[in-house]
């Protein structure tokens, strides 16, 4: 009876030893595989998130650039300066309106 419990035994730890090398082996398999994957995915974000942040930072520098000039007005001839003014002050409310929302 003794030798059958050990057996019984034995078996049952051959099984458990089996399962959690399975478990293990599918474990660092996983990781292996999906590490990798994880990191360069987030590179691939990083990358498209700094292309976009550079596009952003080039087009609020052009419409600032724009704002300026348009609130600084033409240095051209005075008859016309009234009539332009008024165009340019349209302009810089209109584009105010357009990027404020």
């Amino acid at each position: 009876m003794v030798e059958g419990s050990n057996e019984r035994y034995a078996k049952d730890l051959r099984k458990l030893v089996q399962q959690t090398s399975a478990v293990a082996i599918f474990s660092v398999l996983t990781a292996v595989i999906l590490i990798p994957m994880i990191y360069n995915y987030s590179q691939h974000i990083e990358t498209a998130l700094d292309s976009e942040v550079r596009f952003c930072s080039h087009r609020i520098t052009d419409i600032l650039l724009e704002l300026n000039s348009l609130e600084n007005g033409y240095k051209g001839r005075q008859k016309r300066a009234a009539r332009l003014n008024r165009r340019h002050r349209l302009r810089i409310h209109n584009l105010q309106q357009r990027f404020a929302a």
